[in-house]
């Protein structure tokens, strides 16, 4: 939605007529990139796999900015070659928009499929997570227990906390 807004509000900034229009096409070219941006930082993760995601979303966003400093530089190359026509540039940049704005819906529907998998995982380590966190709250007792000049009396008294610890 937003790379469309954005090919609609540069085809209208490239017609404008008034500072009026300017200044409000404007805006809304610059809001419409900006929900994109957010967009592109939520959906890029999810189209990669885990492995890849850091590195790939690294060099989609970089490919981004590279692209925002080179338009601004393009502008003048557009200008020269249409005669001083500034619609030509924005035209130009509408068509990008509008073939992002495709491109992003020929993406695949990642939704909930790598999520599954972690599930799994979780469900898998789950027993390991609870031993950790039985060590760690039960090792003073432990620790405890081994400094203690009357062990049987300290064991009778801690048996049920030495048993899950020696579990873990």
């Amino acid at each position: 939605v937003f790379l469309a807004v954005s090919a609609v509000a540069a085809f209208a900034f490239s017609q404008a007529g008034s500072v009026a229009a300017v200044l409000g096409f404007g805006m809304l070219l610059s809001a419409s990139n900006l929900g994109a941006w957010g967009v592109l930082y939520a959906v890029t993760p999810e189209i990669y796999p885990t492995r890849l995601r850091g590195a790939a979303s690294g060099a989609a966003a970089a490919c981004g900015r590279v692209a925002a400093i080179i338009a601004p530089l393009l502008m003048p190359w557009f200008l020269t070659l249409s005669g001083g026509n500034k619609a030509v540039a924005f035209i130009v940049f509408a068509v990008a928009f509008i073939l992002a704005c495709v491109a992003a819906l020929c993406l695949p529907e990642r939704t909930g499929k790598e999520l599954k998998g972690v599930e799994a995982r979780l469900r898998e380590v789950q027993p390991l997570i609870k031993n950790i966190s039985n060590y760690q709250r039960l090792k003073p007792v432990y620790d405890a227990f081994q400094k203690a000049k009357d062990k049987p009396s300290f064991k009778a008294k801690h048996e049920a906390e030495l048993v899950i610890f020696e579990a873990a």
